[in-house]
């Protein structure tokens, strides 16, 4: 896919923002914590009713505790969703912009929460896979498009959505819903590129309902 660079329009600074502002990693921090304290609770209680004693040296209940805080605080600062690396982002003060120009798509059947799913053959010959629960509201705008941008933020990859720039696009094929096998086969990401020939693609066609 090729990959452009544009300034972060408003509305995207803001939503970085609100990301990467510690009093919101904080609270997240904080109901992660309670979450574990209520589970460590509700383990000692159940170990007691079982007749397990209760007393014990003070290390035995505290340092694995404060073993599992630890392992979380680095979790809320440095995985959940990038944050050290969208901080980055927002100081370099520009998004990644993939442009793209489609040819063919194949629609999945939706299948009871996933969201929808589209295989997409672009110009350059690329198949893309599009999926999630996000694409509803695209869909509601008439997704998919015969061109379109696929937004996301340079270095933590955090996505940040699809901009229409072309007309309704009408799949070619319908396929019955992913199998669990084939959901692991193709991933979860929001898009990614597949090396994968895209007629092999339209198998196990959908039957129309009545």
């Amino acid at each position: 896919m090729k990959t452009l660079l544009r300034p972060f329009t408003a509305r995207e600074k803001a939503e970085l923002k609100k990301e990467v502002t510690w009093p919101v990693g904080m609270v997240i921090f904080g109901l992660m914590c309670a979450g574990l304290l209520l589970k460590g609770f509700q383990f000692l209680h159940a170990k007691v009713a079982e007749g397990f004693p209760a007393i014990r040296p003070a290390w035995y209940w505290v340092i694995p505790w404060l073993m599992l805080v630890a392992a979380l605080y680095f979790s809320a600062e440095w995985s959940v969703k990038g944050r050290r690396r969208t901080r980055a982002d927002l100081l370099g003060g520009n998004a990644a912009v993939h442009p793209i120009e489609a040819v063919e798509v194949i629609k999945v059947e939706e299948q009871e929460d996933e969201g929808p799913s589209y295989f997409v053959k672009t110009a350059e010959g690329e198949t893309l896979l599009l999926r999630g629960q996000y694409l509803d509201r695209y869909t509601r705008q008439s997704f998919p498009w015969r061109s379109f941008e696929i937004v996301e933020t340079p270095g933590s990859r955090r996505f940040l959505g699809l901009r229409r720039s072309g007309d309704p696009l009408t799949p070619s094929f319908v396929r019955q819903p992913f199998t669990w096998e084939e959901m692991k086969r193709f991933g979860f990401q929001n898009f990614r590129a597949l090396d994968i020939d895209f007629e092999k693609l339209k198998t196990n066609e959908a039957q129309p309902t009545a």
